[in-house]
């Protein structure tokens, strides 16, 4: 006698093998898949034979293999506060390796390319990350990202350091457009001095200090 277990699996990217028990034990037994002696990875129905070999005892089994399809959830971080200047790039995955796709719910905002965000205005944006599944995993849940949009940062930022050391503050100006400073020395006579090709641009926020220690500010 033949008996067939293991009929109802899920799909994980492995092969799926049935189990055939025979009595009396100790008999080989071949399966196969729908006609084939390779036990198959993706999800479906096979046709499934155990059949004994042997000289003397004889016998067979006949059931049918369910793999039905995988599950799949979606990683997609919190979105940190935004400048309506911005450009937001979109990332996410999946438990199953497909890829993400993206989507504006609602809110002052535009999608491009599938993951590049930018904004029309201030509010909150509404984000959501989906996976539709295919052949052998279900679609996942889908994944919503709220993120609130700020008024954008004024380009030009003006500051009060101490840049030459004499104890008197210097105004300065930084252009986050291009990473331009221009520096009013109070030892100079308040000449302006434009420092270009620094560490900066769009995106950077000026953080002048004291950075090698010889207590002067030091553009950054």
């Amino acid at each position: 006698t033949v008996t067939l277990t293991n009929l109802m699996q899920v799909y994980d990217g492995s092969a799926k093998t049935v189990l055939a028990s025979v009595f009396p034990t100790g008999l080989v037994v071949d399966v196969t898949y729908n006609g084939s002696f390779s036990a198959p990875v993706d999800a479906g129905n096979y046709a499934v034979t155990g059949t004994v070999s042997d000289l003397i005892y004889s016998g067979s089994a006949a059931g049918t293999l369910v793999v039905t399809k995988g599950g799949q959830v979606i990683a997609f971080p919190q979105i940190q506060t935004q400048h309506a200047t911005n450009r937001l790039g979109l990332a996410a995955s999946a438990s199953s390796g497909l890829p993400v796709s993206f989507a504006v719910l609602a809110g002052p905002a535009v999608l491009a390319d599938g993951t590049n965000v930018t904004f029309t205005d201030v509010g909150r944006v509404s984000i959501v990350a989906s996976q539709a599944g295919n052949a052998n995993w279900n679609a996942a849940a889908t994944v919503s990202r709220t993120v609130k949009v700020n008024p954008a940062r004024p380009p030009v930022v003006g500051m009060l350091k101490d840049f030459d050391g004499d104890r008197k503050a210097d105004p300065a100006t930084y252009d986050e457009r291009t990473g331009t400073w221009t520096v009013k020395l109070s030892s100079a006579g308040y000449a302006p001095m434009v420092l270009s090709g620094l560490l900066g641009g769009p995106g950077w926020t000026p953080a002048p200090g004291d950075y090698d220690g010889d207590r002067l500010s030091d553009p950054a």
